[in-house]
């Protein structure tokens, strides 16, 4: 209920389309892997927010519980913000660590805090020096994926740091683009995953989940417009586009 107070206040009324594929698998019990495609802007980092914040049971002291890793600090900071800190506002005592180059903790000391978002370098530092302690890690983010797991990107500490990872812990890897050969090489580092991929072409952005249907109208009573219409009565939707034939189609449809 929390999470959903949150969500609330922060703006959001429908799940966008990444949202409503990636959801129910991330929230899923026992918890799923997803390798997830969509463009910026649509959502994708709420949704792995969502999932890190389920998971987290709010103890102290504080055991790190998920961890997030992004390819830069800006991009690190962002997500804090504006996802995990309005989205967190019901969660009393919750403690997030940001793992950026300027952070320090002493030599000795542990990661005081239930949530860690970073940069690889220093994740995998503060792993080397076992200032996290990733046992009691259930769930691991990638975001910009395809950045992170790509030869000429931060494959090397990726993989370190999913070595290091829970043999049960869930794995969400997010990205608006995923070359063919980094979807490959995510599923070699992922166990099963669910793939929510956009498909490659010019013209084609839909993804795999995503529902394409053929009515015929000729015997609906009032055609095409009567049934658009009466769709348009069933169903909230946010945006839409709708291609006719002439002006004057578009007149009456606009009616």
């Amino acid at each position: 209920k929390h999470l959903l107070d949150a969500i609330f206040e922060m703006g959001f009324e429908r799940p966008s389309a990444i949202q409503e594929e990636a959801l129910p698998r991330i929230l899923a019990e026992p918890p799923r892997n997803v390798i997830g495609q969509a463009q910026s802007g649509s959502g994708k980092t709420a949704a792995f927010v969502v999932g890190m914040l389920y998971r987290i049971e709010v103890d102290s002291p504080a055991t790190t519980q998920a961890l997030c890793v992004t390819p830069t600090r800006e991009l690190a900071v962002q997500i804090v913000q504006k996802a995990i800190a309005p989205m967190a506002a019901h969660m009393k005592g919750l403690k997030v660590q940001m793992a950026l180059a300027a952070e320090k903790i002493e030599r000795g000391k542990k990661v005081d805090a239930h949530l860690v978002v970073g940069t690889p370098g220093k994740i995998v530092d503060w792993m080397k020096r076992k200032t996290i302690n990733t046992k009691t890690i259930k769930v691991f983010v990638l975001d910009e994926a395809d950045n992170m797991v790509a030869e000429s990107g931060h494959r090397a500490n990726s993989l370190l740091i999913k070595k290091q990872m829970p043999k049960l812990c869930q794995s969400l890897f997010f990205s608006a683009t995923f070359p063919p050969e980094v979807v490959q090489f995510a599923s070699k580092m992922v166990h099963n995953p669910d793939k929510i991929l956009i498909e490659e072409g010019p013209t084609s952005l839909v993804l795999d989940v995503i529902k394409q249907i053929w009515v015929d109208c000729q015997g609906y009573e009032g055609g095409k417009l009567a049934f658009l219409a009466d769709i348009y009565s069933l169903l909230t939707i946010g945006q839409s586009i709708i291609c006719v034939g002439t002006k004057r189609d578009a007149d009456s449809v606009h009616h």
